[in-house]
């Protein structure tokens, strides 16, 4: 069963708030906008100092990263857009694979079912 919004909501703020306050070099503005997106540098560090998964670091970042952009500057608001954009387009990827193995197992049932035992 997954959490419910609010408790995802307030993980987030605690994971946000353990990892400004045991890591604030790694999340500062500077450290983000130099970085392209999360690296295995940020993960390692994440994990093993605050004890944070892969996916409870992620949306801690996304909101640093909303945080440290300047939203007057054209060029950072743009690279701020293709990064969304790239994450959309992963999650779409994951979901069109998934969709095809559910297609090949339901016709494999399908086929299993109607066809070779009637």
């Amino acid at each position: 069963q997954d959490p419910s919004d609010n408790f995802i909501a307030l993980r987030d703020l605690v994971s946000l708030e353990l990892c400004h306050k045991y890591l604030p070099d790694l999340f500062s503005k500077d450290a983000i906008l130099k970085t392209n997106w999360l690296t295995n540098e940020i993960f390692d560090k994440t994990h093993a100092v605050c004890k944070i998964s892969k996916e409870e670091i992620r949306p801690v970042y996304e909101m640093y990263f909303l945080r440290s952009i300047d939203r007057s500057d054209d060029e950072q608001l743009k690279r701020f857009r293709l990064i969304v954009k790239k994450l959309l387009f992963h999650s779409l990827q994951y979901y069109q694979t998934m969709l095809r193995a559910f297609d090949k197992y339901h016709l494999n049932s399908f086929f299993m079912s109607n066809i070779l035992f009637k």
